[in-house]
């Protein structure tokens, strides 16, 4: 510890502190119960850019960083006071943290795109994709999902924000529409281009939709098992 007061080694441990006392948001709680606040606050008070971190947590990345580089330095340090010793306690250390952070989980399955996607990604410039079941967040970031993969804008996807507008789309297409609704008027005021109900998540729900959206004049353009794909314009 010899020497460390204004050292490398000081510098990444009180910014190893610090950022996690900034992860832990302009307010810190326990238990949902305020303790105190927080560092993050001076920074998103005083600080330009920092008012537009909608996720402070994140700062625990750089605890994580200036941690391992406090481990690169330990080892250094080790490898200097006994060559061989240190060398074999830095490799075990290494191993230690490997299996610490191993992870087995069953093999993901990642879902087919299907016919009805394939149709979108070769749509012209312009299309927009709104899909059904609407507002559900499940449905919603397999939409996500598929929109890296067929490249268009959607109208419904998931992320941690919603606008204004997405609010008002859930209320008016969250459900079957009926007769005394505006749910119309809101699709197309949303913009898409395109409609892709997928019945077998709702049966009942998604074959009303795919009825209502014939009721108003769109054209079936792709079948693919139970998704269907709408030209609405």
């Amino acid at each position: 510890m010899r020497g460390v007061r204004g050292s490398a080694v000081a510098f990444f441990a009180w910014a190893a502190f610090a950022a996690a006392w900034m992860s832990l948001g302009p307010s810190m709680y326990a238990n949902t119960r305020a303790i105190g606040p927080g560092l993050y606050a001076v920074f998103y008070r005083w600080v330009p850019g920092f008012n537009g971190l909608r996720v402070p947590s994140l700062n625990f990345m750089l605890v994580a960083l200036m941690l391992a580089v406090l481990a690169g330095l330990g080892a250094a340090a080790l490898i200097r006071w006994r060559r061989t010793a240190g060398q074999y306690m830095a490799v075990a250390g290494m191993v230690l943290i490997l299996a610490e952070g191993w992870s087995v989980a069953p093999t993901a399955v990642v879902p087919a795109r299907g016919a009805v996607y394939d149709a979108i990604a070769a749509a012209p410039d312009g299309t927009a994709v709104v899909e059904f079941p609407f507002g559900d967040p499940a449905s919603e970031i397999t939409y996500t999902f598929f929109a890296g993969g067929h490249r268009r804008p959607i109208v419904n996807g998931y992320s941690g924000y919603f606008p204004a507008h997405y609010v008002a789309l859930v209320a008016q297409l969250s459900h079957p529409p009926d007769a005394g609704s505006d749910a119309w008027g809101a699709l197309a005021s949303s913009g898409a281009t395109h409609a892709i109900v997928h019945e077998g998540a709702d049966a009942i729900g998604g074959r009303t939709t795919s009825e209502w959206l014939k009721r108003h004049g769109a054209r079936e353009i792709a079948l693919s098992g139970s998704d269907r794909l709408f030209q609405l314009r």
